[in-house]
């Protein structure tokens, strides 16, 4: 990616955690299989909580068979990874992978509260901003991209933005490419540098207003 993309990215994705925090949890991810744990850890993106299982914590497939457990790490290395609220055990993305037989799908319903109380908060604030922050989604299975875009079109009246990670097709459609910050790199790198720059626009905001504290008292004194 440019520097002059990685930098707008940056921008557009400070603004992320403040529209999803105001908006509720997204539609939870599944559990992986029942079991104990040291419990939930904190600090979980409002995107990876983890989610509903039926009664007992016993994960059910759609053919009504309980999924096999697969094996958990006895030591991650890494606190916080999102656990299932009822069984305990390291949660998964509320997705459908390829050759995946232990997935749950989410009820669309969820998902279309979530996206209702995002428009309605952003037609209610005209200062918030919506980030769209998609990594990694392709042209073979496109659904995710469409669903972006569709968001993003019915969004971008209210300023939303949509930052696409791709390392070879990070462009949107060009009726939607004004409201598109295309990022061409790798996923997880390009995350690491966004989390990078947001953590040094944080703490220089934190800075001013420090010193603008301190001017305040300077002048009242």
């Amino acid at each position: 990616a440019t520097a002059a993309a990685t930098a707008a990215a940056v921008t557009a994705a400070a603004d992320v955690a403040a529209a999803a925090m105001a908006a509720g949890p997204l539609p939870e991810a599944t559990g992986l299989s029942p079991g104990p744990s040291p419990g939930p850890s904190p600090g979980l993106s409002p995107g990876l909580t983890a989610a509903a299982s039926p009664a007992g914590g016993q994960h059910a497939s759609p053919t009504g068979v309980p999924p096999p457990l697969p094996a958990e790490p006895a030591d991650l290395g890494e606190p916080n990874y999102p656990r299932c609220a009822h069984c305990k055990r390291l949660a998964r993305p509320a997705i459908l992978m390829f050759e995946d037989e232990s997935c749950v799908e989410a009820e669309s319903r969820a998902y279309d509260a979530w996206e209702m109380r995002v428009c309605a908060g952003l037609r209610k604030d005209p200062m918030k901003r919506l980030v769209i922050l998609e990594g990694g989604c392709g042209l073979r299975v496109p659904t995710v991209r469409r669903n972006s875009e569709r968001l993003l079109k019915k969004l971008a009246p209210y300023g939303a933005k949509l930052v696409r990670v791709n390392l070879d097709f990070a462009e949107s459609r060009p009726s939607l490419t004004q409201h598109t910050i295309s990022v061409r790199s790798r996923v997880l790198s390009a995350l690491e540098t966004i989390d990078r720059a947001i953590g040094i626009r944080l703490a220089q905001g934190a800075a001013r207003s420090v010193g603008k504290a301190r001017g305040r008292q300077l002048q009242s004194a």
